[in-house]
């Protein structure tokens, strides 16, 4: 292990030769392990400040260096959690094997990032300024809202998490790009409205999750037959009238709570084993469906 003094006034060629780099916390260790991944990757390939402060001299470096993520090339997770992190500098696009990124509690950051053309020159490979993203956790931040072509540019990604993002307001259109995600979770924020249309492109979705948002206007969903949903969850929805999960016929779980004006629940041709106590109490309930359970 090397401590962060020493690391972070050391040279760019000893940080590029470790796999694994993890410090959590002002005054923690680094701790450098190189069964992470082969030996063939050629620098690290996970790299966790987690909890680090704004007076952390690796997260300053971060901050005023804006090429520094550039050296990390071979980076696989970055894991940024709990710190005052306000935006990702431009040079993200060069990790082009990343694929897990945590901003999880990182209470200052309103806006995640962008690929900017006038402030960083690409290299010939990262023209198309696209991600291998896998795992995006933005869970417990303040962002607000999505730059409209924000996911354009991890089309791979398979997890995205917002979890108690409060001032979150609205999607951006182009969540309907994630074709390969399986699981979305959707909890505590301030949005309105989304096109329910956004649900019929994600055709390997697992696991949904839209919970405690309040302002969500919508009075139908329907994902009538889901080839992959397991697992469905709607909590805290006040003015959802209509839900139709007919002909998921892998949906095995249901939790539906907190749906007050729920009129008409359609469940047919599904996998449940097992139906929630509650549902049949639902106060505005007039219609529930379980043809071919």
């Amino acid at each position: 292990p090397l401590a962060s003094d020493e690391l972070c006034e050391g040279n760019r060629s000893q940080l590029e030769h470790m796999q694994w780099i993890s410090h959590v916390g002002d005054q923690g260790l680094w701790h450098v392990s190189r069964e992470w991944l082969s030996q063939e990757a050629g620098g690290p390939t996970m790299l966790s400040i987690r909890y680090c402060s704004q007076q952390s001299r690796l997260f300053m470096k971060l901050e005023s260096d804006h090429h520094f993520l550039a050296t990390l090339h071979c980076l696989r997770a970055l894991d940024l959690s709990y710190t005052p992190l306000e935006s990702l500098p431009p040079s993200i696009c060069y990790l082009q094997k990343l694929q897990l990124l945590s901003l999880r509690g990182c209470y200052n950051l309103r806006s995640p990032f962008s690929f900017p053309d006038t402030e960083i020159t690409l290299c010939e490979n990262n023209r198309n300024k696209k991600l291998t993203l896998l795992y995006l956790d933005l869970s417990y931040s303040n962002i607000s809202t999505f730059q409209c072509d924000f996911f354009h540019s991890m089309p791979n990604l398979k997890e995205l998490l917002l979890v108690r993002c409060s001032n979150l307001e609205e999607l951006p259109p182009s969540i309907a790009v994630l074709s390969s995600l399986t699981t979305l979770e959707i909890i505590g924020t301030q949005i309105k409205s989304f096109p329910i249309e956004i649900f019929e492109e994600m055709r390997k979705l697992r696991s949904l999750k839209l919970i405690e948002n309040k302002l969500l206007g919508l009075i139908e969903i329907k994902l009538v037959g889901h080839s992959t949903l397991n697992s469905f969850s709607l909590i805290g929805a006040p003015h959802i009238k209509r839900l139709s999960l007919l002909g998921c016929r892998k949906l095995e779980s249901v939790d539906i709570k907190e749906v007050d004006a729920l009129e008409e629940l359609d469940l047919s041709a599904t996998a449940i084993k097992d139906l929630p106590d509650n549902i049949p109490n639902l106060p505005q309930l007039r219609r529930l469906l379980l043809r071919g359970v």
